[in-house]
This record gives C-alpha cells, sequence and structure tokens, in this order.
C-alpha cells in the first residue's frame, strides 16, 4: 500500500467527515520569482535560490512548486498556532495541485516528497484538509508569489502579519525568505 493511501485511510478512520474551516488558506507559486502564501491572518513570501530553476521541462516543475506553497502555509499554521479546528479549506489557483493534494499522489517523484512532507505533518498533528480550486484572478496570493508584497497587503487587508518562521531544512537551498 503506498504512504499517502495509508495516511488517508487513516485520516478517514480517525475523523469523521466535516465542512472544512475556511481559515483563508490560500497559496501560490510563480515558476519566476517564487511562493507566497497566507493563512488567517499570516502571510509569507520566498524567492526561488539563484541556482533553482522552476518550470516545463526542469526537474521542479509548477506543480512541484504549488505543493511547495502548500506544505509552506502548513508550517506556518502549525508553527502560529492558526489552526483551531481538525479540517481546513486550502485554495490553489493550479487544478493539478488540487487533484494530487486530494487524491495523496503525484506521477511526479518530486511532487510526491512533498506530498510526503505534507501528508506527515497532517497525521502528526491529526489535520485534514480539502484542496479546492480558485483562478488566478481571485487567487489573494498571486500577486506574493510575484514578488508584489505592496499590492498584496492592499487588495488582501486580512493578511496582518508577516510570518517569520525557519524554512524547514529540506527547502533550505531552494527559497529564500523575504
Amino acid at each position: 500500500m503506498a504512504y499517502s493511501q495509508y495516511i488517508s485511510i487513516q485520516s478517514r478512520r480517525s475523523q469523521p467527515m466535516a465542512t472544512p474551516e475556511d481559515r483563508d488558506w490560500w497559496g501560490d507559486a510563480s515558476t519566476s520569482f517564487g511562493i507566497g502564501i497566507t493563512v488567517g491572518s499570516f502571510w509569507a513570501v520566498w524567492k526561488w535560490a539563484e541556482n533553482i530553476m522552476v518550470g516545463s521541462n526542469q526537474c521542479f516543475d509548477i506543480r512541484w512548486a504549488e505543493a511547495v506553497a502548500v506544505e509552506l502555509a502548513l508550517h506556518v499554521a502549525i508553527n502560529k498556532e492558526v489552526l483551531s479546528s481538525r479540517h481546513y479549506l486550502v485554495q490553489s489557483d493550479n487544478t493539478r495541485v488540487v487533484s494530487v493534494l486530494n487524491k495523496g499522489r503525484s506521477r511526479s517523484h518530486e511532487t510526491n516528497q512533498v506530498l510526503k512532507n505534507i501528508y506527515t505533518s497532517l497525521a502528526k498533528h491529526n489535520l485534514r484538509i480539502l484542496a479546492v480550486y480558485v483562478p488566478s484572478c481571485n487567487n489573494v496570493t498571486d500577486a506574493l508569489s510575484r514578488g508584489d508584497i505592496k499590492d498584496f497587503l492592499q487588495g488582501f487587508p486580512k493578511a496582518q502579519f508577516k510570518a517569520l518562521v525557519p524554512l524547514p531544512a529540506h527547502l533550505f537551498n531552494f527559497l529564500i525568505s523575504l
């Protein structure tokens, strides 16, 4: 049995199906700049390290980057103790990432590594997520993923605090916190 299937089965057995709570959990990634997230009243932005190439025909594609955005938002939510229930809505403008998050697996080895990190953290903290698609024009973190902090803050006043949390060790060489 695949790891993601085990976590999914365990999560379904241990938690009743409930309506996911909307904590303004948004994430976005751009191939040219980096990642932006918001969860609760916290926001954060990272740019790609100089040697990291993200995009088509690269080892790390946009699906991987969008999954990393979810992982980082989860990391912030846990570190800032934003989560008060057990089931959360995650909003993304990437249909493939929404699909792999809800399925628990991807065809990409790199994306599966990120999913493993996400589902390990979810299991450790007894949490569940439901990913939903939103059009890019409605994704509040779109400006953040392009490095436009000012535009983001003007357009999303709920984000009041910059999340200052250390990157997970496995992402040190990929991202630079701004």
